[in-house]
């Protein structure tokens, strides 16, 4: 089952073709290390968060980092901080609870280039 998360595919058929197979016009990440490097995480400021969730947020940071993934404080995530919008493009992890009316999706300009995960 490992064989699965292998990057070895690419010694058979070459990167452009299987761009050019799948239909991609633009560059996509195809490797972890590649995924990893396109990535934009913020951390959405939450209303409040239990000790178990606060240390899972934090292994998950030191994780992301690890791998290579751009971790960006939420103020300079802001497209603009006086619309308190984030840019688009990124990726907001919320770790705990948090206020009707101010959640992650009160804060994105567009759902569709936004991803917003959860953690509770």
């Amino acid at each position: 089952m490992s064989g699965l998360f292998e990057t070895s595919y690419f010694r058979a058929i070459q990167e452009s073709a299987v761009r050019k197979i799948l239909g991609m016009d633009r560059h996509l990440p195809l490797t972890p290390e590649e995924m990893a490097a396109s990535l934009r995480i913020t951390f959405f400021p939450v209303a409040s968060q239990t000790e178990r969730v606060r240390a899972f947020a934090a292994r998950l940071d030191e994780a992301l980092r690890e791998a290579g993934v751009t971790i960006v404080r939420y103020q300079n995530a802001l497209e603009d901080p006086r619309r308190g919008k984030v840019r688009e493009r990124y990726v907001i992890i919320a770790p705990g609870d948090m206020k009707t009316g101010d959640l992650p999706v009160d804060h994105v300009t567009n759902l569709r280039t936004a991803t917003i995960v959860g953690i509770i």
